[in-house]
């Protein structure tokens, strides 16, 4: 792995994660030993919930203390670490006599950019903060106003309607609580816009995207003190919009009379997006070769007419054009055969390479990924660029075509489907199907670290296995039962003997009986055995 100039201590970073994650788990306890008690006095009920207004609360500040205490230890560390690689990386440069005495101090530092970063990461943490105790208030609340006693949650939270409530009311409780329950956060962005995140993601987010800005800050500020102008983006290429930028040169005072200025860029350089990887190095006109001066040179995408972030990113999609996608497609078709020489595997005598065994991962294009979907009889594939789902997908299928399990026509990543009542995405649904086709939903936070979503989900019994493609199992099965004419509208179970052994598989089986027969098909898929009573029930439904 190359040498990152910008990452900073990874215990740090895991800190930050730790405190928001292990904060939610705390406000998930006084929520869910809330006021829904077995009292029937609302009076009482209500003055209990009051009570655990204040513990929220209480939990809350102490999570803005701790958040602050750990903005300034990793800001003073983000700043340490940019002064050096600076120094390093002038030196190596060649533009810095190694014996150069240079001042390390933070006194070479402009203290009022520095603060704006340490600013910006406070405000993003309180966000998270804030988000977290509506969230817990909010359902306190709606569990007191409905008379929901702590018993009856988690047969809200897995669909149930509980009777002699308002049913809508319920709904909106169940909505509520699966935030609380799935340590989610609600974060208003600057347009106004809302997006929700798993806590710990967010965190990690904030914390790797604030740390990565101090130290370019400190970078940067330590060139200003050497009279060190220029600077490069570094970087690998990616399918974001900050791969234009790489290998071409900004000013830093924004006064050079052949380089643009660094404040052109969004976010005035990088990081340019949350868990962007781009960075900067010195550069000198005197000591660059030719092939470097020809790759600094300005163009149309290194100096972008916005700093909007998305339409930067179908800026950059656009100008690859279609020559770029038959390049691309060359690519695939040789990597494919790389990899099947690597791997000893032989394609069928026809020529044509099936895919069931070639490996795929996060870190191939959802070109390829796209393509060996197509190889497995799945006529349209479209993963949206996320190489995160994609990959996921095309391992699940694999499986699945080794298995002479049906696939579906089409498997397509997009929010579109999974729009909530004000229509906005709605991040708790994880995927969906419909006659031929299974849907995934990117707004869903699980598939960023969908090995240990899939495994939180089967720890609280809500699927059957925590297999990492159990998501993509599921649709599968109910791809394969709809092909074959299995299909009972959603219908429920009317027998109490048949819904406790539908519950023997997991709650989501329990919701109703294509739900039980998609269940135990994936639990199936991933090779977990099930009692003879689940057997016998899954083939009476028509489980194959």
């Amino acid at each position: 792995m190359s040498f990152d100039p910008d990452k900073i201590d990874e215990r740090i970073i895991q800190q930050a994660i730790r405190m928001y994650e292990e904060q939610a788990r705390r406000l998930s306890t006084i929520v869910f030993q809330g006021p829904g008690s077995n009292n029937p006095n609302q009076e009482w009920t209500h003055a209990r919930a009051s009570v655990k207004y204040a513990q929220i609360q209480t939990e809350i500040d102490r999570l803005q203390r701790s958040a602050t205490d750990w903005t300034s230890h990793a800001m003073s560390t983000s700043l340490r670490v940019g002064i050096n690689n600076a120094q390093s990386q002038l030196v190596k440069s060649g533009i810095v006599n190694p014996k150069a005495k240079v001042d390390m101090s933070f006194a070479v530092l402009d203290r009022s950019a520095v603060k704006v970063v340490a600013t910006d990461a406070a405000d993003d943490f309180e966000k998270a903060a804030i988000s977290m105790g509506d969230n817990a208030k909010t359902a306190l609340r709606r569990m007191a106003a409905t008379g929901v006693t702590n018993a009856e949650v988690n047969k809200i939270i897995a669909g149930g309607i509980i009777s002699g409530k308002p049913t809508e009311a319920i709904r909106e409780l169940r909505e509520t609580l699966r935030k609380v329950h799935g340590d989610f956060v609600t974060i208003t962005n600057k347009n106004g816009g809302q997006t929700t995140f798993k806590v710990g993601y967010y965190a990690e987010m904030v914390a790797r995207t604030k740390t990565r800005e101090a130290v370019v800050t400190a970078r940067h500020e330590t060139f200003r003190n050497r009279g060190i102008d220029l600077v490069k983006i570094t970087g690998s290429d990616s399918a974001n919009f900050c791969t234009a930028f790489v290998n071409k040169v900004y000013s830093l005072s924004g006064n050079d009379p052949e380089y643009p200025s660094i404040n052109v860029l969004p976010g005035d350089g990088p990081p340019f997006h949350p868990n962007c990887t781009k960075s900067t190095s010195p550069f000198s006109r005197a000591i660059a070769s030719d092939a470097q001066l020809r790759a600094a040179k300005p163009d149309a995408l290194s100096v972008p007419i916005t700093k909007d972030t998305a339409a930067l990113d179908r800026q950059f999609k656009d100008s690859h054009g279609q020559a770029a996608a038959k390049q691309r497609t060359r690519e695939i078709a040789d990597d494919i055969r790389a990899r099947a020489k690597a791997n000893n595997y032989q394609p069928p005598p026809s020529g044509l390479v099936s895919g069931k065994n070639l490996p795929v991962s996060e870190n191939d294009s959802t070109e390829y990924q796209e393509y060996l979907a197509r190889q497995l009889s799945v006529k349209n594939a479209d993963f949206a660029n996320r190489p995160d789902i994609g990959a996921n997908v095309v391992q699940a299928f694999q499986s699945a075509s080794r298995q002479q399990i049906l696939l579906p026509n089409t498997a397509k990543v997009t929010t579109e489907k999974f729009l909530d009542s004000t229509g906005k995405p709605d991040p708790n649904i994880f995927a969906g199907h419909a006659a031929g086709a299974i849907y995934f939903n990117p707004a869903w936070p699980g598939w960023r670290g969908i090995s240990k979503a899939t495994q939180k989900l089967f720890d609280d019994g809500l699927i059957s296995t925590p297999n990492p493609h159990h998501i993509v199992f599921h649709e599968i099965a109910h791809n394969d039962a709809v092909a074959r004419k299995v299909d009972h509208r959603n219908a429920k179970f009317i027998l109490k003997q048949e819904f406790d052994i539908a519950r023997q598989v997991s709650r989501r089986a329990a919701v109703n009986k294509d739900e039980f027969i998609a269940e135990v098909k994936a639990g199936l898929m991933s090779g977990r055995t099930f009692s003879k009573e689940v057997m016998s029930l899954y083939k009476k439904m028509g489980g194959k």
